[in-house]
């Protein structure tokens, strides 16, 4: 429900025909029961009506209407010619496109490789019958061997996981 103050703010809107068919309905519950509003209202339809009225109206000349157009399709037309006149631009852009497709294609996905290597590394010892170099459930044995075989000490991310280790392997 709109009260007197939502209504004053309102006014202006339902006059102009702009208000939103639910507001515009309780708008006028709001009108036909305040007559305080009312008033307003219709002070502000004939303060409309006597500035309409009274101002002066002044028809533009008919060749106006020609001119502007005429103006208009001329600013369209001058950017499109500038457009065109640069085949340079085409080039550029069509050689860009055409580096960064190449690109993409042609270059190796390296997460992908990653994962597919590891693959082939454990079947290539699986087959040889060398998955393990060294044999222990135990990490604090596992990693000391990797001393001098590696600059870096390897994580053992296993616990919590739910897998059993069974050693270690040195791929090169």
């Amino acid at each position: 429900m709109v009260n007197c103050e939502e209504a004053d703010r309102f006014l202006d809107a339902y006059l102009d025909g702009e208000l939103e068919p639910e507001k515009r309905a309780e708008l006028e519950q709001h009108l036909a029961s305040c007559p305080e509003c009312k008033q307003k209202l219709d002070r502000l339809r004939r303060l409309r009506e006597f500035f309409t009225a009274s101002a002066p109206h002044y028809p533009a000349p008919p060749e106006l209407k020609g001119k502007v157009l005429a103006r208009l399709d001329v600013t369209r037309r001058s950017n499109f010619i500038a457009l065109v006149r640069r085949p340079w631009l085409y080039a550029a852009a069509l050689l860009i496109v055409s580096l960064v497709l190449a690109w993409l294609k042609f270059s190796p996905n390296r997460e992908e490789g990653i994962g597919d290597q590891a693959v082939a590394n454990f079947k290539r010892a699986a087959l040889l019958e060398r998955v393990c170099d060294v044999v222990s459930p135990d990490p604090s044995v596992v990693k000391p061997w990797f001393t001098g075989k590696l600059d870096f000490s390897p994580p053992v991310v296993l616990p919590g996981l739910n897998f059993q280790m069974r050693g270690g392997r040195l791929d090169v």
